[in-house]
């Protein structure tokens, strides 16, 4: 096996910045179908260990088992939703609880 790079290409959501950085939040869904799996450029900006490039066909296979039903599902969960619950700190510092969905289980992180 290889190091792999993981690169959600398409992200939608939204930022929320308030004067009070409290009520500040955020929102976004990653659709796990836009998911890009080791390109070169993302690889080599990892370093020494993504130097080498995987085989179009190993790309492949393993964008498909990261799809498939065992990993992410993408037919039944076809979107990783993370969204802020609680923000605190100051903006240069924050400390952020995040509810991440996936397999429609929610975790807080």
């Amino acid at each position: 096996g290889h190091n792999h790079v993981i690169r959600a290409a398409t992200i939608q959501g939204d930022i929320y910045l308030n004067r009070d950085f409290a009520v500040s939040g955020f929102a976004f869904t990653l659709p796990v179908n836009g998911f890009r799996v080791d390109e070169p450029a993302e690889r080599a900006a990892e370093g020494a260990d993504f130097a080498s490039q995987p085989s179009d066909a190993a790309i492949s296979g393993t964008r498909h088992n990261m799809l498939g039903a065992p990993l992410l599902d993408a037919v039944h969960y076809p979107e990783i939703t993370v969204r802020s619950v609680r923000i605190t700190g100051s903006q240069t510092s924050p400390i952020v609880t995040a509810r991440i969905t996936l397999h429609g289980v929610q975790h807080d992180l």
